[in-house]
């Protein structure tokens, strides 16, 4: 009764495999709470629950008891942590890094916690800072946490830094497929996309069969020109991780560049299907059908433009890449010979990117729609 992460465990089985639980996952939680009403660690991890569910409200009740009682073990501390990032909380987590950190500098698992924190709180000057204040309170230790100071010292875009530390860990003959991975990256964020390439096909060959890696080799292969090669990277990358969110993406994105929209739309329905949420993947689906409709006999009246028409509406609401969702209602507008609104979206569009830099380089061919609907 006890033991918090057999609870957890047996939920996780739960939500797995729901035929083989006496239980449902939330029973689980209750489950730990109700036997260890004083243990911060059960509230814990049932708000982690409820927030992996969407149940925001729930999870903030279970977190502030959780506050209101012992979280003095730095692990249940960094946990509690974890929540408040994923809740978008930085100033509380803030707080409890800062204390944990005074109790013990020399925390491995303190200083992988400040890296997310600074990577979610999107802070080059935090990513620095944690990168050069972890290498030197771990001291000694600072070898495992190396790599990741490397890679927080290239998101901040302090290369000739990183580049020092590279060398260190080279010299010690320690993760050469990793290595690889971070050269290529900084010559590919400094424009240099060969050079990138050629190091991330080394660490390929090395054994690094990351998603990161590939995906960005990908993109490198793509504005190089090599789009062919490009493709069979991303073709393996989803035949090798079926679950790879971005990878499915990717993939659908450059099919498109052929007009493979068959293939396309497979891979854009399962990008959905990964990650539901991702207002990237709905308007990719959204601009292979409206092309897909255009294919066959043109039908005005088809219910599929109404519903397109509907989430072309909330996305502008909620996505950040405005601008492409725009050009796809100006291109609905028009096949549907709505002149005046096109014309409008148009010089929104202009407003927004006055160079018209993605108008240009949109790999959807305006020019192929039909003349009458």
């Amino acid at each position: 009764p006890e033991e918090i992460l057999a609870y957890e465990a047996l939920a996780q089985l739960a939500e797995q495999f729901p035929e083989a639980s006496s239980l449902t996952p939330e029973q689980w939680f209750n489950r730990a709470v109700k036997n260890n009403p004083e243990s911060s660690h059960a509230y814990i991890i049932r708000a982690s629950y409820y927030l992996r569910h969407n149940d925001q409200d729930i999870a903030l009740a279970d977190l502030a008891r959780a506050e209101e009682l012992d979280i003095s073990d730095p692990l249940i501390k960094l946990r509690l942590i974890n929540e408040y990032m994923a809740l978008k909380n930085f100033e509380k987590a803030k707080l409890y890094l800062s204390e944990v950190q005074a109790e013990n500098p020399k925390n491995q698992a303190l200083w992988q916690t400040w890296a997310q924190f600074a990577l979610l709180s999107d802070s080059k000057t935090q990513m620095t800072w944690v990168a050069n204040e972890g290498l030197k309170s771990l001291s000694t230790k600072k070898w495992d946490f190396m790599p990741i100071a490397i890679d927080l010292f290239i998101q901040a875009g302090q290369y000739d830094q990183a580049s020092e530390y590279i060398k260190k860990l080279r010299e010690r003959e320690m993760i050469p497929a990793s290595l690889a991975y971070y050269e290529g990256l900084i010559a590919y964020l400094n424009g240099q996309n060969y050079e990138a390439i050629e190091r991330w096909q080394l660490a390929l060959e090395l054994g690094n069969k990351s998603e990161k890696l590939r995906i960005t080799l990908a993109d490198a292969l793509k504005k190089v020109g090599n789009v062919q090669d490009a493709l069979r990277q991303l073709a393996s990358l989803v035949a090798q991780r079926p679950e790879s969110f971005q990878g499915h993406l990717k993939y659908a994105k450059l099919l498109t560049y052929f007009g493979k929209w068959t293939e396309a739309a497979d891979h854009a329905r399962l990008a959905q299907q990964i990650n539901p949420e991702s207002p990237d993947a709905v308007l990719l689906n959204i601009q292979i059908k409206i092309q897909t409709l255009q294919q066959g006999e043109f039908n005005q009246d088809d219910p599929e433009w109404k519903t397109i028409n509907n989430k072309l509406t909330q996305l502008e609401k909620t996505a950040q890449g405005v601008l492409e969702v725009k050009l796809a209602e100006f291109q609905v507008a028009v096949i549907f010979h709505q002149y005046e609104k096109a014309g409008i979206l148009l010089d929104d569009m202009k407003e927004s990117d006055r160079k018209s830099t993605r108008l240009n380089s949109s790999h959807i061919p305006l020019s192929r729609m039909p003349s009458s609907a």
